[in-house]
């Protein structure tokens, strides 16, 4: 019993002996191909049941071993050859594990440089990843700056569009306002005029200084060759499109639509001389014509407008500045005086000047019968003075929205003539208008009072011979009631010397 426990035992041993180098040797085998390390080697379940199985067979080998311990010598060594045999072919299995070793061996070395390459090929796939993932980061990063960059530069454009809008606004509410109107206008006068600063120095005045009125040298010939009279006009260009400047450039350059041509004109007679010579009337004048050079002078004037300034009014505003006319008036009496006092020449009469009531006249019929003002000036500085400071009335004049005066307080009645109408019914007209004026004269009042006196000398003339000449009107005025109140206004305003009396 002893003996076969032992066989066991010793049996097992061998066993467990000969797997444990069967695996070391499968272990070696892999780490060298593998290049990894394993763990160490172990006897697990499957290796205690192939010991168990081959336990099982090794009792009946160690009962035929003690067996033949009692057979004699001869047959004892016949049974070691035997045994000898079965030791064979336990070596024979790390024989066939050496050679499956080099199978494994030759396949593992095939696939190292598959690997090799896979590898790369996914680190290239990494690295062209990760590239792709750059470019992309920083053409977003691109973007997102020009995006803010672009964002920035229309809110900076936006900015300036806004703040020169808001320019622009002041600038039209200023120019609306008149603040640049004398920066707006040009003052243009005849050479003649403009080169007298030996008499007077007017780019002194304080109009020049204090506004800066554009005052340029232009040739009208509105009334042809004569030295003796000289012709101020204006043209004016709105500030936010030039300005003065441009008008002048405009008017150089013939460019009739770069400026505004103003309907004032303004005629300077230096020499008195001129207009009392208009005044004279001879023999062979039509007794009912007033004042026939004058209104052949003014004609011709108004055709030369026309041909000058087409593009304007045909019929101009104007204003006459007579130098000194009333002492050149009285130096023609004197002299004339003097020549004629030994004088028995029958032509005398022919030579009379025109003496002050008849220039008086004629400037009320050039008010009424052309709407022309006459002024008359001591000096030259009274005439520049007056000419600048028309010129910033009329620069202010286009923004004005109230009334300038109290004649436009007034309400304007149109005339019921016409050119071609005879001269005595134009002046009906006006006189009929003119006394609509008067607070408390309707127009059926007035056309009564046209029936007894038809003009406004006539009226005068009336006056003159009247012995109470406040009433005079009093019984024409209607024709059941006595106006005595209404008779003594009309006197007051006909006959007044105040300028400042209220109508």
């Amino acid at each position: 019993m002893s003996d076969s426990s032992s066989d066991e035992s010793s049996g097992m041993e061998y066993v467990a002996a000969a797997m444990t180098k069967q695996k070391k040797q499968r272990a070696a085998v892999e780490l060298s191909c593998t290049g990894s390390h394993q763990q160490p080697l172990s006897i697990d379940d499957s290796d205690a049941s192939s010991a168990a199985s081959i336990l099982e067979v090794a009792p009946p080998k160690k009962k035929e071993a003690a067996a033949k311990s009692k057979l004699p010598k001869s047959r004892l060594l016949e049974s070691d050859s035997s045994d000898d045999s079965d030791d064979s072919l336990l070596k024979a299995v790390p024989i066939f594990q050496t050679t499956k070793k080099k199978n494994t061996t030759t396949t593992t070395t095939a696939k190292i440089p598959n690997k090799q390459s896979e590898q790369q090929r996914k680190l290239a796939e990494q690295e062209r990843k990760k590239a792709e993932k750059l470019a992309q980061k920083q053409a977003e990063q691109a973007r997102k700056k020009a995006e803010r960059e672009q964002k920035k530069a229309d809110k900076t454009a936006e900015k300036e569009a806004a703040k020169e809008s808001r320019k622009r606004q002041r600038l039209e509410q200023q120019a609306a306002r008149g603040n640049f109107a004398t920066s707006e206008i040009v003052m243009l006068v005849d050479p003649p005029l403009l080169s007298s600063k030996d008499a007077y120095d007017w780019t002194q005045h304080e109009e020049i200084t204090t506004h800066n009125c554009a005052v340029h040298e232009y040739r009208s010939a509105l009334v042809g060759n004569n030295n003796n009279c000289q012709a101020i006009q204006w043209i004016r260009k709105n500030h936010l499109q030039g300005g003065a400047a441009s008008a002048w450039d405009e008017l150089r350059k013939n460019n009739p639509n770069g400026y505004t041509h103003m309907d004032r004109l303004v005629l300077v007679f230096d020499d008195p001389k001129v207009f009392i010579d208009l005044l004279r009337r001879t023999k062979q004048d039509n007794a009912d014509d007033d004042y026939p050079k004058l209104r052949q002078w003014l004609l011709q004037l108004q055709h030369t407008w026309k041909a000058a300034w087409p593009q304007s009014t045909p019929r101009p505003r104007i204003l006459l500045l007579l130098h000194q006319a009333e002492r050149e008036l009285d130096r023609q009496w004197v002299e004339y005086r003097r020549k004629t006092k030994n004088s028995t020449r029958r032509d005398a009469a022919d030579q009379t000047p025109p003496d002050e009531s008849d220039f008086r006249d004629a400037i009320t019929w050039l008010l009424i019968q052309y709407q022309v003002e006459c002024m008359c000036c001591d000096s030259l500085e009274e005439i520049w003075t007056t000419a600048l400071k028309m010129t910033r009335a009329l620069a202010k004049g286009v923004y004005k929205k109230i009334p300038m005066t109290e004649l436009e307080c007034v309400k304007r009645l149109k005339p019921s003539t016409g050119d071609n109408d005879q001269p005595l019914v134009t002046a009906k007209d006006v006189w009929l208008r003119q006394l609509q004026q008067v607070q408390g004269i309707s127009e059926n009042k007035a056309r009564n009072l046209v029936r007894h006196y038809p003009t406004i000398q006539s009226l005068h003339q009336g006056y003159e011979e009247s012995d109470d000449p406040q009433e005079l009107v009093a019984g024409c005025l209607h024709a059941t009631q006595y106006q005595q109140k209404l008779s003594e206004n009309v006197h007051r305003l006909l006959t007044s010397t105040n300028p400042e009396e209220i109508v």
